[in-house]
């Protein structure tokens, strides 16, 4: 009995031995770094989508600088450049550089095909565009003079354009140009030494063109804001007024030409229906 009693706490002992062994293995080999094995980076989002396609409304504002208009004017004697002593028949008083505030609306459609996006945009403004020029010169002989005051403002102007551009990185660079169109004010006073007066003022509605570039850029979904230049030129226009002396008409006449045009720098937001950057 003590030799089997003996064996059996042998075996005993030697099973749990091996059995610390086992776990202490298990153990060492949990706790080394496996060859090879690399984590995993988390996926990568998506890339932002953007849908140029479709409707967009929006308003603006800015500023208008720059504009070049002569003030020249020939004096006429039955319908004839008038010629004497020190007046040469035409003067140049100054020029008027049109610049002012103004503000409105957009409505506007896109296609687009790949990254080149192309479509019609329409606008309105109402504007405090203007300028004046009051130039006093010598006139026939020493000691009389001749005086000129003139005035232009662009009262409300709009265009009706096409778009053309490429987008990159949910931005869009584009170019425009179309037809370009507004409400003119021009004015022109002259008096001089000899009492001779003429005051009238014209207000056309005239037709031009309009180009420039722009930078449009996403806000939040739907949204846009964009900042944009443009050059709007509305033509020329001849003005004839004939001199009054003493209230009463005579002989003679003053000529001139108008050309109203500026610069723009604005700054815009659109809302577009459709899909746009989420």
């Amino acid at each position: 009995m003590q030799l089997e009693w003996g064996h059996s706490m042998e075996k005993i002992i030697i099973g749990g031995f091996v059995g610390v062994l086992l776990t202490a293995s298990t153990a060492f080999a949990a706790d080394m770094p496996v060859r090879g094995r690399r984590a995993v980076p988390p996926p990568a989002p998506p890339p932002l989508e953007t849908s140029w396609s479709g409707w967009y409304i929006g308003f603006n504002a800015g500023a208008a600088f720059g504009g070049h208009d002569p003030v020249r004017v020939e004096e006429t004697r039955n319908g004839s450049l008038y010629l004497s002593g020190t007046w040469p028949g035409h003067g140049d008083f100054g020029k008027l550089d049109l610049g002012g505030g103004f503000g409105g609306g957009q409505l506007g459609y896109n296609w687009q095909s790949g990254n080149w996006v192309y479509g019609i945009e329409t606008d309105i403004q109402g504007s405090g565009i203007s300028d004046r020029r009051d130039v006093q010169l010598p006139y026939i002989s020493a000691g009389n003079t001749i005086r000129v005051d003139t005035r232009s403002s662009v009262d409300w102007f709009g265009t009706l354009r096409g778009r053309l551009g490429m987008v990159w990185n949910n931005t869009l660079i584009y170019a425009t140009g179309g037809l370009a169109y507004g409400g003119v004010n021009y004015r022109v006073h002259m008096d001089d030494t000899f009492n001779y007066v003429t005051d009238h003022d014209w207000n056309p509605t005239r037709v031009g063109y309009a180009v420039g570039a722009g930078w449009e850029f996403h806000l939040a979904p739907g949204w846009t804001g964009k900042f944009e230049y443009q050059y709007v030129d509305l033509g020329t226009f001849g003005i004839s007024a004939p001199e009054l002396l003493f209230g009463a008409p005579s002989a003679f006449a003053i000529h001139t030409e108008a050309w109203p045009n500026f610069h723009t720098f604005r700054f815009g937001l659109n809302y577009h229906y459709g899909a746009m950057p989420l």
